[in-house]
């Protein structure tokens, strides 16, 4: 069968390649002139590695997506770097990617401090995030004595 599909991202790709190990014949038709849609990248010749166009990646954890790079042989092109988080606050940068580096940033009060590194433990051993899917955190903020700090963070303190 002649199959059609609309869009080079992760999901026209993977189904194009399970269709054609089926042996289906498969068009992709892309709009943009590089396949990969919101996971595609970039890379300048002087970085190691290639940067996202957009905020998307996969996480270790994510299997099916990391069997299906084995499947396709590039399991040796996969690497998981540990990611820097950092704030830009009053012409400074705070690193913020550690509960230590949460306690050491100083803009907020401690009891503030030990809020956020409460509420990311609490998110971190959430296992049924679904409920949370329909509250956004600027919601969350303004309905709890959060509000300052996540003003904060968002820069409009």
């Amino acid at each position: 069968m002649d199959i059609g599909i609309i869009g080079a991202g992760i999901t026209g790709l993977t189904a194009a390649y399970d269709l054609t190990k089926q042996g289906h014949a498969v068009t992709i038709y892309e709009a943009r002139p590089y396949a990969g849609g919101l996971a595609a990248g970039f890379r300048d010749p002087r970085w190691e590695w290639p940067l996202e166009r957009f905020y998307h990646h996969w996480f270790a954890s994510d299997r099916e997506a990391v069997h299906l790079i084995e499947e396709l042989g590039a399991r040796d092109r996969l690497f998981f770097p540990r990611p820097t988080t950092s704030i830009y606050h009053g012409d400074h940068i705070y690193p913020f990617d550690s509960p230590r580096r949460v306690l050491q940033f100083t803009p907020l009060p401690l009891v503030d401090r030990l809020r956020v590194g409460l509420v990311t433990l609490y998110l971190r051993l959430l296992r049924n995030w679904r409920p949370l899917e329909s509250v956004s955190a600027a919601e969350e903020a303004d309905d709890h004595d959060r509000a300052r700090w996540f003003k904060l963070l968002l820069h409009e303190a």
